[in-house]
């Protein structure tokens, strides 16, 4: 007799039905739940039970910002490679601000600030360098910090 694995395509869809899943997070929980077939049940649910909205936070900037949906390779590899690259590029931002994060204080994280900031530091290290200014005693400067944040989320 063959063994029959825990769930299926077929006991996946209306499970993603039922959590109103997007297209993009049906794949990844049929991702997970046929990858770690003995225990993919039970993930599932610890990840939509307890840690819901972190979830949502993660797929929610990935897709926004490291291009998690804008893959359109066939081959499973390729599909692999790219959800992974994608996640890695959030969790290095995420890490960036977390070891640059005030220790007293809670740890917020935004990937579209972290975007912002990155671009306001690179167009104010362009000025600086296509004016040929002295770029140390501009860093210096009290409000450098100022215009790098310019346009961030309040968090």
């Amino acid at each position: 007799m063959e063994a029959r694995p825990l769930m299926t395509m077929g006991d996946v869809l209306p499970l993603s039905r039922w959590l109103s899943l997007s297209n993009g997070e049906s794949f990844l929980l049929t991702a997970i739940i046929l990858l770690f077939q003995p225990w993919g049940r039970k993930l599932i649910s610890f990840l939509w039970g307890c840690c819901d909205w972190h979830i949502e936070f993660i797929f929610r900037d990935a897709k926004q910002f490291t291009g998690l949906t804008d893959c359109q390779a066939r081959s499973s590899q390729k599909l692999d490679f790219h959800f992974n690259a994608s996640l890695t590029a959030l969790n290095m931002a995420k890490w960036e601000q977390y070891q640059q994060r005030d220790i007293w204080e809670p740890f917020v994280f935004s990937m579209a600030s972290y975007k912002r900031r990155k671009l306001n530091q690179h167009l104010l290290e362009r000025f600086i360098h296509n004016l040929e200014l002295d770029e140390t005693s501009i860093k210096r400067h009290p409000n450098y910090q100022t215009l790098c944040d310019y346009g961030l989320i309040a968090s």
